[in-house]
């Protein structure tokens, strides 16, 4: 029954929403799949990154869902004194966000996470 919800929950990779994520969060939780589940600030923007590691018959995996805010715009800022630096400036959308999937087989050892397609997975 798990190697049957691997191949469910790869499915949903592909369209992964909000909603979608919450729902596969669930079922991982009632099945008890779930190994670790940690939320991270995105280093770089405004956002959250949610990972969930889970262990099935072909191996353990990592699924990330990271939500950040809407990249409005980006200006360089320049001085005109001599060796100055460039200064960029993000202006981010307070109301939308974005929102990406990941997904990564651990190695062997555990020691190293690696990016996996759903669809090279056969799935």
């Amino acid at each position: 029954s798990k190697f049957l919800f691997v191949n469910t929950f790869c499915y949903t990779v592909i369209t992964m929403t909000e909603q979608r994520w919450q729902q596969l969060i669930d079922r991982l939780d009632d099945t008890g799949g779930i190994e670790a589940r940690e939320i991270v600030p995105l280093g770089d923007r405004p956002g959250t990154i949610e990972r969930v590691v889970v262990k099935t018959p072909r191996g353990r995996f990592r699924l990330s869902f990271s939500t950040a805010s809407k990249k409005l715009e980006e200006k360089a800022l320049f001085s005109k004194r001599g060796g100055s630096t460039v200064n960029i400036q993000v202006r981010y959308d307070e109301t939308e966000s974005v929102h990406w999937f990941t997904l990564e087989q651990a190695a062997a050892d555990g020691s190293t996470w690696t990016a996996v397609d759903p669809v090279l997975l056969g799935l």
